[in-house]
């Protein structure tokens, strides 16, 4: 039997995972705050070829897991029906952000796809 667990860090589409989640907060002693946010967003369904990759042989186990997969879970790419690239997605992503935190995102020169809230040294 396969089971999953449902978290509070999901962003649900029609009642299907489309993200999951998990976010700590540190506090400073400035009272700032430090986020560190970690999670999948699902860009395309790839995510269900998965399966092709574990080492199980039994059918019906692999079936289960695919079955949770396709009912459970949504992409990016099925809900607008079109594709979104990794470089749209981080654009929105970051705008979103920034509008609902009232926060702007520093990028580092050298780190593609490191960013850092202006304050946070």
């Amino acid at each position: 039997m396969v089971s999953t667990l449902a978290s509070q860090q999901l962003i649900l589409y029609q009642n299907k995972k489309i993200v999951g989640s998990a976010q700590k907060r540190f506090s400073q002693q400035n009272s700032q705050e430090i986020v560190l946010q970690h999670g999948s967003i699902l860009l395309g369904p790839e995510h269900c070829k998965l399966v092709d990759f574990l080492s199980e042989k039994d059918e019906k186990i692999l079936n289960e897991i695919k079955y949770i997969l396709k009912e459970k879970t949504i992409d990016i790419k099925t809900v607008l029906g079109r594709d979104v690239d990794y470089n749209e997605a981080v654009h929105y992503l970051k705008e979103g952000f920034e509008r609902e935190w009232q926060i702007n995102f520093l990028y580092r020169d050298n780190f593609h796809d490191y960013a850092e809230v202006i304050g946070f040294n």
